[in-house]
């Protein structure tokens, strides 16, 4: 949504503050203009299901809002160099005590690396599992045999599957 779109003039609002950022940074008298993100939030009504909420906004400054839940992000790599997005992962994780990160090297590990160097299976699912909530969402996102793998094991391990979601990329079958 732009401005030009909201439903009615919304008057914009000065702000002048000093930013502090937990990676140790600090912007001082600081200055802008604009609309705040809860009046927008509630002119938009967001689906009260979601579990995420992201705000971009002009000039490239993006956020997520995390909502009160635990999540964990199991990620399969190959080798250091084949992991995406590390520091912007890195950085979500400094910042929110909900998401833990969770990492598995299946061909080759980082120097002096303690974590997982497996594929991930029935067994790794089990110990990573949320279980203060047994309904708790899984969102699978892999190649086609590595989710269908993921969400059989998730559902002998009692996961309801209407809980489960998957996406899957790469072939999908013989041609």
């Amino acid at each position: 949504m732009t401005y030009r779109r909201l439903p009615s003039p919304i008057p914009l609002c000065p702000k002048h503050l000093d930013i502090h950022w937990v990676t140790k940074w600090s912007k001082l008298d600081t200055h802008w203009e604009g609309v705040s993100l809860n009046t927008l939030l509630e002119l938009v009504q967001p689906n009260p299901e979601a579990k995420f909420v992201s705000a971009f906004c002009y000039g490239g400054y993006m956020t997520n809002l995390a909502l009160s839940n635990p999540t964990r992000l199991l990620y399969s790599i190959r080798t250091p160099a084949d992991l995406i997005y590390g520091q912007e992962l890195a950085r979500l994780e400094a910042q929110d005590a909900n998401l833990q990160l969770i990492y598995t090297y299946t061909r080759q590990a980082p120097a002096q690396w303690n974590g997982y160097t497996r594929r991930i299976d029935r067994d790794m699912l089990a110990e990573n599992l949320i279980r203060e909530d047994p309904h708790h969402p899984v969102y699978v996102c892999a190649p086609t045999q590595l989710v269908e793998t993921v969400a059989d094991s998730l559902v002998s391990l009692n996961l309801p599957p209407e809980k489960i979601f998957t996406e899957r990329f790469g072939s999908t079958g013989n041609p």
